[in-house]
């Protein structure tokens, strides 16, 4: 299983409320819907960093930088089946309306997206 993972850090002109607005919005819902079908991905969760003083402890106790504001993990069966629906012209014009949306929320230079291989031992 391939798992896509992004860790979005939202845009410093945005606040905290906006952003969560936009990620539990029903734009973004439905475009990563129609990405669902198009893609065959197998799963995809959204979740948001909670506000609350744990967090801060958990930062200030190892002197880290603020965490991101979102992650998003999209799941696929293995990552030949991952190329090739990447290369379906519905799925990069599908991709290129999500970035559109994303960047008036997205700070693309400091979140941080990347591919994992998850094992189930």
């Amino acid at each position: 299983m391939i798992r896509f993972i992004h860790c979005i850090k939202s845009g410093p002109e945005v606040s905290s409320e906006t952003f969560r607005k936009f990620w539990l919005g029903p734009e973004l819902n439905q475009l990563l819907s129609e990405f669902t079908v198009q893609a065959g991905a197998n799963r995809i969760c959204k979740n948001l960093t909670l506000n609350v003083s744990a967090n801060n402890q958990l930062r200030e106790g190892r002197g880290s930088e603020e965490p991101y504001d979102a992650i998003l993990e999209i799941w696929f069966d293995n990552a030949a089946s991952l190329m090739q629906i990447t290369e379906k012209s519905e799925v990069q014009q599908l991709l290129k309306r999500m970035e559109t949306l994303q960047a008036a929320y997205i700070d693309f230079h400091t979140s941080k997206r990347f591919f994992t291989e998850w094992n189930e031992d």
